[in-house]
């Protein structure tokens, strides 16, 4: 006969409901933490630009207009290509790396980084007024809103 093996303590003293769900709490943690250190599923901030999907992104409401703070570390101008068109914004990028002329490789932690990351605006904006501006690894693409999704203040009259 097989004997059925079970972490689970089955003695009098956890026959308490809340011990046995302390102890599946225990063993549901400890799971994950394996996971976690074994494939760093948990944590995107340790993967990859590929691994995200690119790299993060805060988008603002400054009222007037919406800006996207995106971090691209490492990368210039020349390696970042903005569209816009009346729905979205899609920021690309990319960068080689490669070792100096006469130089070997004796470790390379730092890849070559692709990307492509297109957002939906959730106003309508006016495709002639955008601007981009990068500084410190930190992209700024401010895209002004069309006027009738700017904000508006309406006067309250009384009487």
């Amino acid at each position: 006969m097989l004997t059925r093996w079970n972490r689970i303590d089955r003695s009098p003293l956890a026959q308490n409901p809340f011990t046995l769900l302390g102890e599946i709490q225990q063993h549901f943690g400890r799971f994950l933490e394996d996971l976690d250190r074994d494939a760093g599923l948990f944590r995107p901030e340790h993967g990859t630009f590929q691994e995200m999907g690119g790299p993060r992104v805060d988008l603002y409401d400054q009222g007037e207009n919406l800006l996207f703070v995106m971090e691209v570390p490492g990368l210039t101008d020349k390696d970042i290509k903005l569209t816009v068109n009346a729905e979205t914004l899609t920021i690309a990028g990319e960068r080689q790396v490669e070792a100096p002329e006469g130089h070997s490789t004796h470790l390379r932690e730092r890849g070559n980084i692709k990307f492509s990351r297109s957002f939906s605006f959730p106003c309508k904006v006016d495709v002639e007024r955008v601007s981009a501006n990068m500084q410190d690894g930190m992209l700024e693409v401010k895209v002004a809103k069309a006027p009738e999704a700017k904000p508006r203040q309406i006067q309250v009259s009384v009487g």
